[in-house]
């Protein structure tokens, strides 16, 4: 009997035949349902009491081996199982036809190499026959790409292999970014998933890959589709009307070969692919990618730079006042620039003020806010008195001064009134002293700063040596170390140095 070939599933029954057996063939109640045919579905391996459990039919206990090899699934008519086929308590749980040209990790075999346990898509799956993997010679790569062409097969190994089986067209496919798992030896055919991971096949290289150079585009014809695959293509859907969008700005970021359909980004992320006769280039417009704070209400916010005859305005500033934008594009003499989501803006409307400086918080009762307070949509998310007696970055201030945007830890806190907080000065020393007088406090700040919060004493380590690492400007207040650890604030006077 050929393995593997000699199954079917019957109505829930698996029929098991035996050209060898003295008794007729019987019908085993199967516990097998499509619902378990599922990919995304784990299935461990077999822990060693799982394999004492299962005997083959000559009850001869069978020994797993475990290996790491890549195969790809390349035979029909084979199925998937929890156990390898002829062991007690095994089940079918898939078959090779619902995974052709799939690349599997091997992980354990049989001791006669006549079944293999496979992963997919990272996820322990089950036990197969070897007839049906075939060794993969294949070079690992980790890239992505767009296909751009149609009428080309997908296939279950490299096209130039003999064994390889059509299961696809690209056709049905223009358009989508794909990842690309494995390359074969020459580099002609890549193994391509989705970017879910879901098996796809192997691609000729002719068919992947952007035509032309990122530039900066506008919509300006009515009539046309945003869709996420080329128009016509299987599964393509329409994400925007050219008529509703007029006068957007997009990076194209190439074209299909023919130049018929263009792949267009939109406030920095991928939108959709368009007919190339519904975009205008703007030679005159620059790509920037650049991020910078909106910290001047006065400007305006407008649909094309502005003094272009054709701009309209659409607001100012101040209603984005302490905004993070992302700045896509900009002009030839970088007087304006395109914030995502907001429009064009002129650039003097960006950047701080007496920025990147150590403060501390100086009074308490003020608001901390996702914007300067006051301005459209901010959210009070705290108090300065929550943060006081901590040393905290100011980024940099409005234009005006009247707000600073503090961080902390390495992360944006929020904006707060500025006479809410003032600069540390310290100054970064070196040395070591030791701790003489046991009467006075450790603190978070120097005793003196506004919510400076007591940590200890110098009871606790009176004739320590420590380490200085800062002192106030004037002296007054050493920072101290201790066994590599910081211990906090110290009046000098408690030290013999």
């Amino acid at each position: 009997m050929e393995k593997g070939v000699g199954r079917w599933l019957v109505s829930g029954f698996m029929v098991i035949l035996c050209s060898g057996c003295s008794t007729p063939p019987s019908l085993v109640e199967s516990q097998v349902e499509s619902s378990l045919i599922n990919e995304s579905e784990q299935t461990s391996i077999p822990s060693s009491a799982d394999i004492s459990q299962g005997e083959k039919a000559d009850s001869a206990t069978p020994i797993f081996i475990t290996v790491n090899e890549t195969s790809t699934i390349f035979r029909e008519g084979y199925p998937i199982d929890t156990l390898p086929w002829d062991m007690e308590g095994q089940e079918t749980i898939g078959q090779s036809d619902d995974y052709i040209g799939r690349i599997v990790t091997i992980a354990r075999k049989t001791s006669d190499g006549e079944y293999a346990y496979v992963w997919i898509a990272g996820l322990g799956f089950g036990w197969i026959e070897s007839e049906a993997l075939k060794e993969a010679d294949f070079q690992p790569t980790a890239d992505s790409e767009y296909i751009t062409l149609g009428d080309s097969p997908i296939t279950s190994l490299p096209g130039n292999s003999e064994e390889a089986v059509m299961i696809g067209n690209t056709s049905d496919r223009i358009g989508e970014r794909v990842l690309l798992a494995y390359a074969s030896a020459d580099e002609e055919y890549f193994y391509a998933t989705t970017v879910t991971n879901e098996g796809i096949g192997w691609l000729e290289k002719e068919v992947l890959g952007l035509v032309g150079e990122e530039q900066v585009g506008v919509i300006t014809a009515e009539g046309f589709t945003v869709d996420t695959l080329i128009l016509g293509t299987l599964e393509s859907e329409t994400v925007a009307l050219t008529s509703e969008q007029i006068g957007v700005y997009v990076t194209l970021k190439g074209s299909t070969p023919d130049g018929s359909y263009t792949l267009l980004f939109k406030d920095g992320n991928v939108w959709g692919w368009v007919d190339t006769r519904a975009i205008a280039i703007r030679d005159d417009i620059l790509i920037a990618e650049a991020t910078d704070y909106i910290t001047a209400g006065q400007y305006s916010i407008s649909s094309q730079p502005p003094g272009t005859p054709a701009s309209v305005q659409l607001g100012t500033t101040k209603d984005v006042l302490g905004a993070n934008a992302t700045i896509l594009y900009e002009t030839i003499d970088s007087s304006s620039g395109y914030a995502a989501y907001f429009r064009w803006i002129d650039r003097q409307a960006f950047g701080f003020e007496n920025g990147d400086y150590i403060g501390v918080i100086a009074a308490g009762s003020y608001s901390v806010d996702t914007l300067p307070w006051g301005t459209p949509d901010y959210e009070t998310i705290g108090y300065t008195d929550s943060y006081a007696g901590k040393e905290l970055l100011v980024k940099g201030t409005t234009q005006n001064g009247l707000y600073s945007l503090l961080w902390m830890q390495g992360s944006p806190l929020g904006w707060v009134d500025s006479r809410a907080v003032k600069p540390f000065d310290v100054v970064p020393v070196s040395y070591s002293a030791v701790i003489s007088d046991g009467g006075y406090s450790i603190d978070s700040l120097p005793w003196v700063e506004f919510g400076a919060k007591e940590l200890g004493s110098t009871a606790e380590y009176l004739e320590e040596t420590v380490s200085i690492s800062k002192e106030t400007v004037d002296g007054a207040y050493l920072y101290a170390e201790w066994n590599g650890e910081g211990l906090g604030w110290i009046d000098h006077s408690a030290f013999w140095k």
